[in-house]
């Protein structure tokens, strides 16, 4: 896993992340490069997080050869580096084969499979008469609602706006029929052409549009200044895979920043801020679905209260108190409780970043994320955060500097790294 972070003022961005990534055998190592410049010639800088490959290229050769073609040319703005970026993954068959673009699909109709097939089996009892037909009528309904789940989504990414399901249908029917006979096999399971038929169509439902249930997506953060940016601004993008001449992208405007004269400073975390959503805000996060949950209780616990110690007629104060609506109470509570952690912790926070320095941007960022690594090793939890912390500052007048930088080389024993690393 991951922790990384970007703070903006209108003097600089500072950038830092850990060094730790974890291999699909639970092992962790805690030597991955997590940030790198993007530009010769502007600062602009690009984080990963979440998935170190993209359909089995490493994100780090990516990234260095596009720098490389992209040369000494620039951009005015920071999200026109990001779209040319973008741009040169499609010029570049998304640095895969087609037959590494139909496994990368494969292996996400796959888990679809295995999810549904597992669900439906665990709604028949074991060692029940015909046992294949009752999970079989059982797995339809699991594959109806995960096609209602994401067919109620409408918002289309724009690869596939006008992409048909007849298309996708032709494009995967026969890598597909060879899964569907593999995996069933291991089920016992035979599965009808109706029910094939209901899986693609669950497939082609959840790739076309933007909500999407898993973890195998990387985290694309431009940040930075283009040509004619005063102000440094901030750009997420959750990438996927890329099958069919598509790529299955989007911007992830929620975590999206600029800095403005009116909105002069800002703080974004990705992956794994949990430890600095405390810092920031006073408030674990598991802690302030706790105290919401425990609210809601108090109330009802109250109204018990009332009624045990009430010695007149019950019908009335019960009916009122039945009636009472617990859930809008709770939202008032929150949205109060909201306002004081934005107005006691939040709001001046932002207002000392906004005053930083360069210096002080730096030394925050390196904190915040230590401060993960740090809260995951004293505690029993896994340690998915660690490693050197590599610590950077992206300003307009210097350009992109290292302040913490990790290397797996002797710098002295290689001056023809260093004179042309740009």
């Amino acid at each position: 896993m991951t922790a990384v972070v970007g703070i903006l003022n209108k003097k600089a961005v500072a950038i830092a992340a850990d060094s730790a990534v974890t291999l699909g055998s639970g092992k962790i190592f805690n030597k991955a490069n997590k940030i790198f410049a993007l530009s010769e010639n502007n600062p602009v800088g690009i984080m990963i997080h979440n998935n170190a490959d993209f359909m089995g290229t490493p994100w780090e050769t990516i990234i260095k050869i596009y720098r490389h073609k992209l040369g000494i040319n620039t951009f005015n703005t920071l999200e026109d580096y990001q779209k040319d970026f973008i741009s040169f993954l499609y010029k570049n068959n998304f640095f895969s084969d087609e037959k590494q673009q139909m496994d990368s699909l494969m292996s996400f109709c796959d888990g679809i499979i295995y999810h549904l097939i597992g669900k439906a089996d665990k709604e028949v009892a074991k060692g029940s008469n015909d046992r294949n037909v009752l999970v079989q009528e059982e797995l339809k309904i699991k594959i109806q609602e995960h096609i209602i789940l994401h067919g109620n989504n409408k918002d289309i990414l724009n690869d596939f706006k006008g992409y048909s399901y007849e298309e996708f249908d032709n494009y995967i029917d026969t890598e597909i029929q060879n899964n569907f006979q593999e995996i069933t096999k291991q089920f016992g399971l035979l599965v009808d052409e109706p029910t094939k038929k209901l899986f693609k169509k669950s497939f082609y439902n959840e790739l076309i549009v933007k909500e999407f249930y898993t973890n195998s997506y990387t985290g694309l953060v431009f940040t930075g200044f283009g040509e004619n940016d005063i102000f440094p601004s901030l750009v997420h993008v959750h990438i996927y895979l890329g099958f069919n001449n598509k790529l299955r992208y989007f911007i992830n405007t929620f975590k999206n920043s600029k800095i403005t004269h009116s909105s002069p400073s800002d703080v974004c975390t990705f992956a794994q801020s949990d430890v600095i959503f405390t810092i920031l805000t006073g408030v674990a996060p598991d802690l302030k679905e706790v105290y919401n949950q425990t609210f809601k209780d108090f109330v009802t616990e109250y109204d018990n209260v009332l009624l045990s110690n009430y010695n007149n007629d019950k019908g009335d104060l019960m009916f009122l108190l039945n009636n009472t609506d617990k859930d809008a109470l709770t939202k008032v509570f929150t949205e109060i409780m909201d306002g004081v952690i934005h107005n006691k912790y939040i709001s001046p926070l932002y207002e000392a970043v906004a005053g930083l320095s360069k210096e002080d941007l730096a030394e925050m960022a390196e904190s915040l994320i230590y401060s993960t690594y740090l809260q995951r090793r004293i505690t029993n939890a896994q340690e998915s955060v660690g490693g050197p912390v590599d610590v950077a500052i992206l300003s307009k007048g210097d350009g992109f500097i290292w302040i913490k930088r990790k290397q797996y080389f002797n710098s002295d024993l290689n001056p023809h790294f260093i004179k042309n690393y740009f």
